[in-house]
């Protein structure tokens, strides 16, 4: 698998004017991301950082759709599918549990 680390930094980036999100976003420094087919997969080495990024998903959901890098993203959690999350347009419930 070919992991890029620049998809976390786009990401750190996009909030680099507001030091409190960067700040809960430092999770993000534990995962492996990488973008395939129209999805960016997050590698989470457990499920406590897994489900710490779902504390943050909303602060992810903006520079992920602002710079068009994928349509939804998919969590794993030591390996195994963990959710899938919409980028969609925000109705309904936003996650689906994938195991």
């Amino acid at each position: 698998m070919n992991f890029n680390p620049d998809f976390g930094h786009v990401i750190l980036d996009f909030y680099r004017e507001d030091p409190e999100i960067g700040r809960r976003l430092q999770i993000l420094r534990q995962c492996r991301i990488r973008r395939r087919w129209r999805s960016l997969e997050i590698h989470c080495p457990n499920r406590v950082v897994a489900e710490g990024l779902l504390s943050v998903y909303g602060l992810l959901v903006e520079p992920i759709a602002a710079l068009s890098l994928a349509r939804h993203v998919a969590l794993f959690a030591s390996g195994i599918p963990f959710m899938t999350l919409p980028l969609g347009d925000g109705s309904g419930f936003p996650w689906e549990e994938a195991v």
